[in-house]
């Protein structure tokens, strides 16, 4: 039982890693349109939800109970502090090293998601935003990054080495430059929590409560 589990695992993996290949050239083919854009993360969430769903062991799925809820939600107010400092650590040894302005360029690159939703004049496609960024992502994502990812490597590497593992493949495919430390420790953070709850909601909840403290700090500023 337990080699057909990891042989779907590694199967799930492999599959999710092509389509995200794929995913990503056709991105350089074609014009970044604010709708193609949108579509392009939309896919590329739908694949780790499928290759998590399909491939995570049936056990990290459970609802969890009540008291790990409110854990999971002071877990994501810890993981937004953790990331907002770093984050500040980061922007300011760039804006010293590679210059104000350049890092400014990069940061709106990497602003993705949130640039789209702020940008957006059809409330439809704001709305669609919103539960990308506070559902969709962090729900999908720790499906395939620690339900599947980490779970898969922890029997073979050991669970530090699979949570770092899995947290260098989070902040790799985010695709970021200036953000990478923040998203590596955070991807560290929420593999510790899963690694000891053994439950994906865990990591979800507080990845989700951490998107939405952006969030709504970013629309206090506007």
């Amino acid at each position: 039982m337990k080699i057909e589990i990891k042989a779907r695992q590694k199967f799930c993996i492999v599959v999710v890693f092509l389509g995200l290949f794929i995913l990503v050239a056709l991105s350089r083919f074609f014009q970044p349109a604010p709708s193609l854009v949108f579509s392009l993360l939309a896919c590329q969430q739908l694949l780790f939800f499928a290759g998590g769903a399909f491939g995570a062991r049936r056990d990290v799925l459970n609802p969890p109970k009540f008291k790990r809820v409110i854990v999971s939600f002071l877990g994501g107010i810890g993981l937004f502090l953790a990331n907002t400092a770093s984050s500040a650590l980061v922007l300011q040894l760039s804006s010293r090293f590679l210059g104000s302005e350049l890092t400014a360029q990069l940061v709106s690159r990497e602003r993705g998601g949130i640039d789209l939703f702020l940008q957006s004049e059809n409330p439809l496609f704001a709305k669609g935003i919103i539960f990308l960024l506070i559902v969709g992502a962090p729900l999908s994502e720790e499906l395939f990054f620690r339900g599947l990812f980490l779970d898969f490597w922890r029997s073979k590497i050991g669970a530090l080495r699979a949570t770092l593992l899995a947290a260098a493949a989070f902040a790799v495919l985010h695709f970021y430059l200036i953000q990478f430390i923040p998203v590596l420790l955070a991807g560290i953070l929420l593999g510790v929590m899963f690694v000891r709850s053994d439950n994906i909601f865990v990591p979800a909840i507080a990845h989700g409560v951490a998107n939405t403290l952006v969030l709504l700090i970013l629309l206090a500023h506007l």
